[in-house]
C-alpha cells in the first residue's frame, strides 16, 4: 500500500505531530530493564530523541508564523474599521453635517470617559465611568497597547479611538485625551509588575511587514 505524502504547511505539522507520537511510543517502550539489551530501539534512542526534538521545532515555527499573522490581521482589521469610519464622518459631514453627525454618532461604538486602570489577579482592570469592570490578560491587551502606542504621536488630537471589550465580542470608543490617559497608565503599570513590550508584533517594533 502506497504510503500518503503530505504536502504543504498544514501536512507537514500533522506530520511532525505523527512522528513525533511515533517516537514517544517508541521511547516509552524503552525502561531500566531492557535499556541495555543489544538492539533497536534501546541502542539508539538518542536519535529517536533528536528525531522528535527536531519535528517539535518545526511546529513551533509553524505556530510563531501563524500567531504572527493572526495579529497581523487583527491589527490590520482594526485600522480598517476605525478608517472606515473616519471616511464616513467626513462624507456624511460635508454632505449633511448636523444630521450626518447625529446618524453616525448612533451607529459608532458608545462613547465613554476617562478610563482608570488597575492590576487585579494577573490581569489589567478597565474601569469604566459608570463603574463597569473589563478585565483583560496581558496577551488580550498587548494588541490594544501595541496600537496606543504606534499612534501615540497623534492620539490627543484625534477624536476618539476604538477599542475592543476582552472576548472582542464588543467595542466602545474613548476620546483622544482619554486613550492618551490609558497609555499613560498601562506603560506604568506594564513597567510595576515587570511585563515586557510586546517587541514580537511588528508593527510595534517598526518591522515592515512584506508579503
Amino acid at each position: 500500500m502506497a504510503a500518503f505524502e503530505r504536502t504543504g504547511p498544514d501536512g507537514e505539522i500533522a506530520a511532525a505531530l505523527q512522528g513525533i507520537r511515533s517516537r514517544l511510543e517508541t521511547l516509552a517502550s524503552i525502561t531500566a530493564e531492557n535499556i541495555l539489551a543489544p538492539g533497536e530501539p534501546q541502542e539508539q534512542y538518542h536519535q529517536l530523541l533528536e528525531e522528535a526534538y527536531a519535528a517539535l521545532g518545526l511546529i513551533e515555527t509553524q505556530v510563531d508564523e501563524l500567531g504572527a499573522e493572526l495579529e497581523y490581521q487583527h491589527k490590520r482589521l482594526d485600522e480598517a474599521r476605525e478608517a472606515a469610519f473616519a471616511a464616513a464622518i467626513h462624507h456624511q459631514e460635508r454632505e449633511s453635517p448636523a444630521d450626518a453627525q447625529d446618524d453616525l454618532e448612533s451607529r459608532l461604538p458608545p462613547l465613554v470617559g476617562r478610563i482608570q486602570v488597575a492590576w487585579r489577579g494577573e490581569r489589567f482592570v478597565f474601569i469604566l465611568p459608570d463603574g463597569q469592570e473589563l478585565a483583560y490578560t496581558p496577551e488580550e491587551l498587548d494588541p490594544i497597547y501595541t496600537t496606543l502606542y504606534k499612534q501615540r504621536a497623534w492620539l490627543a488630537g484625534a477624536s476618539f479611538s476604538i477599542l475592543p471589550t476582552p472576548d472582542r465580542s464588543m467595542q466602545f470608543r474613548v476620546s483622544g485625551e482619554a486613550a492618551v490617559q490609558l497609555l499613560a497608565q498601562l506603560r506604568d503599570l506594564r513597567h510595576e509588575q515587570g511585563i515586557p513590550e510586546p517587541p514580537d508584533n511588528p508593527w510595534f517594533s517598526g518591522e515592515e511587514r512584506t508579503s
